[in-house]
């Protein structure tokens, strides 16, 4: 997929770098990747179906994932700031549910994805809390208004019922596994956390009674 040999040096270094970093980087950075190979799928999904509109928002989405993993990735990986790639990611998924409910209707199930940016928050985030609050606050406001609003309940383009619940389906199970893959990563990532303060813990502890141990021999 990646033909530039300078793309894939990027992702090799991006990489090597997430191996010394944590949880939050690791799981932000290959999301983006998932996310951007996603939307290409979506694209092509979408000019099967003939609904241009839809699939050239596809393309704008693609490129946005691929300015943030190859345009500002290791710059952001290096510096620590995270919140240009965050707010583009974050209007991106907003702005593209928003258009693919209008289009397809809640029917569909694109405004699950809009709930999952709302509870992602809850495991991983670098913001100030009142930006914490206000892009949770957003999120769900906005998926619930999509879930409850006549004016977005069904589809303006597809005749087909049968269509349209199969792309129900496929879009809860994709937000329900991400948001399961999620929980999971961060139940992993506690764990190493506590192994890693037991293991220091008892090192500690260890350290002191040698050193009690070498007063006394004293």
């Amino acid at each position: 997929m990646f033909k530039s040999k300078n793309q894939r040096d990027i992702l090799i270094l991006i990489h090597q770098k997430l191996k010394y970093e944590n949880f939050y980087w690791e799981v932000g950075y290959y999301a983006l990747i998932i996310a951007g190979i996603v939307h290409f799928g979506f694209l092509w999904f979408f000019l099967f179906l003939k609904l241009y509109v839809l699939a050239a928002v596809n393309v704008v989405s693609v490129g946005i994932y691929w300015y943030c993993v190859f345009g500002i990735g290791l710059k952001t990986l290096e510096s620590k700031d995270d919140g240009k790639i965050g707010w583009l990611v974050y209007v991106e998924l907003v702005g593209h549910n928003v258009i693919a409910t209008y289009y397809l209707g809640a029917e569909a199930g694109f405004q699950y994805y809009i709930y999952l940016l709302a509870i992602l928050p809850f495991f991983i985030s670098t913001y100030r809390m009142p930006v914490y609050l206000f892009r949770v606050v957003l999120a769900f406001v906005t998926a619930v208004f999509l879930d409850t609003s006549e004016f977005f309940h069904h589809s303006r383009v597809l005749s087909d019922s049968i269509l349209v619940e199969w792309m129900y389906r496929m879009n809860v199970l994709v937000a329900s596994g991400a948001l399961v893959v999620l929980l999971f990563l961060y139940l992993m990532k506690e764990k190493r956390y506590h192994n890693k303060l037991l293991h220091r813990t008892l090192s500690q502890k260890v350290c002191l009674k040698d050193d009690v141990c070498r007063q006394s021999k004293k």
